[in-house]
């Protein structure tokens, strides 16, 4: 297991990942747009809170929101390697098609019992019965990220599959309390899994 050490970002990013006839260069256009307005609400909010005395830390939280497919070609299903993202799990800020994810193995206990499991574009997702979504996992399509890749970014870590890792692979790591698991398959990361208990025991 690896632990990573919190790094906080100035910065705040969305990915829009969108599949069919519309344009990717506007599709990123918007994103960018999106992005500057919300720098700009956050600039506003901390003028406005200057003078309540609010804590500004909490207001510059890193955040990541993902949505759209992860595994389809073309998807930018590489975005777990973002400095961007790992700080965004550091702080429970990560987003995917509107479910923000509680990775925690406190949560996985607090809400594992009674939940449900259901699909978003090619991701699963598991729900508590309060709403809380402490798992998902998702696939990557095979040959857009390669484990010299992964170990750049996260650091090598034991592989705690029982098979070759030139087969197949599982590499843990542990962001503050967030659990995340990369799966690889012959070299290459394959699926992510983020927290619930990384959806199976494997």
């Amino acid at each position: 297991m690896r632990r990573l050490p919190r790094i906080l970002s100035s910065g705040t990013l969305a990915v829009g990942v969108i599949l069919g006839g519309t344009a990717v260069t506007d599709q990123l256009a918007n994103n960018e747009a999106q992005a500057q307005s919300m720098d700009m609400d956050t600039e506003m909010d901390m003028e406005q809170n200057q003078g309540t005395g609010m804590d500004m830390e909490m207001a510059q939280e890193p955040w990541y929101e993902y949505n759209g497919y992860t595994g389809m070609e073309n998807s930018q299903g590489d975005f777990f390697l973002e400095q961007a993202f790992i700080d965004a799990v550091a702080y429970k800020n990560f987003t995917i098609n509107g479910y923000t994810i509680d990775g925690s193995t406190e949560a996985k206990e607090e809400h594992g019992e009674n939940h449900e499991s259901f699909e978003v574009y090619d991701q699963q997702i598991l729900q508590g019965q309060d709403g809380t979504n402490f798992g998902v996992s998702f696939p990557i399509q095979k040959g857009a990220v390669s484990t010299e890749e992964l170990f750049a970014v996260y650091g090598e870590t034991e592989n705690t599959a029982p098979s070759d890792p030139d087969e197949t692979a599982y590499y843990y790591y542990q962001i503050e309390d967030q659990n995340l698991q990369f799966i690889t398959h012959d070299g290459w990361v394959t699926e992510v899994r983020y927290g619930g208990d990384l959806m199976s025991h494997s």
